[in-house]
């Protein structure tokens, strides 16, 4: 017999014996893990679902050498196993259906029950089986598992290939753009860059959610601020936003030169990575602060200090919010709702934790020697909406109401105006230790990236806080209806000796971010 033939009937024997082993649980785990990161691929990177993987693909392993201790071989562990996984990965996905469908099966005492008697019947059922049939599933389970996984693993690949290749045609043509000319100014100011996701203006805030936020305003310029009465957002998306805010342009030419098919907020990475604002302070000899927030395409990893990034702290409350989006379509729903009764939800702690690294840190930074470029992004009040006014986590049940449920609407309304409340709080003493400790040498932007994302009408999703300090407070420059594309404009003319013209203050509207057709805004405020 030839050599080539006896090979390949060796490795089909291997192959054979192969898919006779329970490969299938750790086929399930993969295919949910990867599933869950492929819809959710525009909003973080590729490495965010690392630690989930490996520690489910360890449980997994365990979970079938203790089966084997019930039962005559690994093929029926593997399979009992596989059961027991299909119920945990699938919980609470099946919650989340049943509260938008049929409310009352998505009761625990209505749901839990049959799905246990399922679970133990199978049970039972595969320890009846017999060995010939056991190895027969065995195999085609496998087979099943591997064409199912197929589908993430293809799907992410080909996102990420397209995305890789986009951002490499453009990467040059981010990064040294600015052009630097002698500044009048000896002593750098610091510059802060403080985004408050979602902030709206004192009109729509009035309006939509009926808070007054005149104190707030009149409390920022006591301490020196300028406060824009009818500003407004250039874009109702994040990754639009600070595109055109940090390059100091408005992004058409982007959108027009993207691939076919939906926007993807990872497609602006480069233009909010490495914009024209940064790269010119670096320039200058700046040092970068920024943190992390969750939302990967928003990341300066590589500025010279990235701080809160919880995959390099690996204690209990430092798991990522993809990480806990994905617990809560698993089994452990049943345990964060459970917890939740009792007053304290750890499925919010994650956003939570996060936001509240960044307000603890924040004034720390002045100490941080020599000019720097600081960008703290802030997802408040943003949604989820889970503190109070007073910073108590809490779980209001918004994720398990129907959009058009007028109760979720009230508390989408109480969520986002306690939050408001609640960051006013925070960012104020935060503003009073920025300036104690660099003794009034800084410029603070302080703003929306855009509007409330529950705004009752689209000129409301564009609505925005804008708020501006400057070191000789000397506002002449500024104006009620400027909008972010203008203000590093005005910053960088004033203060470091460049010459930017003002560009026109427009406002484009999309629903979603993956949105392509932009709907210009007109801007309606009384106070104009």
């Amino acid at each position: 017999m030839p050599p080539t033939v006896t090979y390949l009937s060796r490795l089909k024997i291997l192959l054979q014996k192969g898919l006779l082993l329970p490969w299938h649980p750790f086929l399930l785990t993969l295919y949910a893990n990867l599933f869950f990161l492929g819809r959710n691929i525009s909003q973080v990177n590729l490495y965010v679902a690392n630690r989930l993987i490996v520690i489910f693909m360890v449980s997994t392993l365990l979970l079938i050498l203790f089966m084997r201790i019930f039962t005559s071989d690994f093929q029926k562990s593997g399979a009992i196993a596989l059961l027991g996984l299909m119920f945990f990965f699938s919980y609470g996905h099946l919650r989340t259906y049943l509260n938008l469908h049929i409310p009352i099966l998505a009761m625990n005492k209505f749901l839990l029950p049959p799905l246990i008697v399922l679970l133990a019947a199978g049970v039972i059922v595969v320890r009846k089986l017999s060995r010939t049939t056991i190895l027969a599933l065995t195999q085609y389970l496998t087979v099943v598992g591997m064409i199912l996984l197929m589908f993430p693993v293809i799907f992410i690949f080909r996102y990420q290939s397209k995305v890789t290749e986009y951002q490499r045609s453009i990467f040059v043509e981010t990064v040294g753009q600015a052009h630097l000319q002698d500044s009048p100014y000896d002593a750098f100011p610091d510059i802060y860059f403080i985004v408050l996701d979602g902030y709206g203006r004192a009109d729509v805030l009035k309006t939509d959610f009926g808070l007054d936020n005149s104190g707030f305003l009149n409390d920022l310029q006591k301490r020196g601020f300028y406060t824009a009465d009818c500003s407004v957002s250039n874009y109702s998306q994040t990754e639009l936003s600070f595109a055109s805010t940090l390059n100091m342009t408005y992004p058409e030419n982007i959108i027009t030169n993207l691939p076919a098919g939906d926007l993807s907020p990872l497609y602006f990475e480069p233009y909010i990575k490495h914009n024209q604002v940064r790269t010119f302070f670096e320039s200058l000899g700046y040092k970068t602060v920024a943190f992390f927030t969750g939302y990967y395409w928003t990341h300066w990893d590589d500025a010279t200090y990235f701080l809160g990034d919880p995959r390099f702290n690996l204690t209990e409350s430092s798991v990522s919010p993809f990480e806990e989006s994905f617990l809560k379509t698993t089994l452990f729903r049943l345990f964060s709702d459970t917890v939740t009764s009792l007053g304290n939800n750890p499925a919010s702690q994650a956003n939570a934790n996060i936001a509240l690294f960044t307000l603890d840190q924040l004034p720390t930074i002045a100490q941080v020697r020599g000019p720097k470029f600081v960008f703290a992004h802030i997802m408040l009040p943003h949604p989820p909406y889970v503190f109070d006014p007073n910073g108590k986590i809490r779980d209001l049940g918004i994720d398990n109401l129907s959009s058009s449920d007028p109760i979720r609407n009230e508390l989408v309304r109480i969520g986002y105006h306690d939050q408001v409340l609640y960051v006013n709080n925070r960012i104020l003493p935060v503003i009073d230790t920025i300036l104690s400790r660099t003794n009034g040498n800084v410029i603070i932007v302080l703003e929306g990236d855009h509007g409330p994302p529950d705004a009752q009408e689209e000129q409301g999703h564009v609505k925005n806080l804008s708020a501006y300090y400057f070191p000789n407070r000397d506002y002449a420059s500024l104006y009620p209806t400027i909008s972010p594309v203008n203000i590093f404009r005005i910053v960088l003319t004033d203060y470091f000796g460049q010459s930017y013209p003002l560009l026109e203050d427009s406002s484009y509207f999309s629903a979603t971010s993956a949105e392509r057709t932009l709907k210009l805004i007109p801007n309606i405020c009384s106070s104009k």
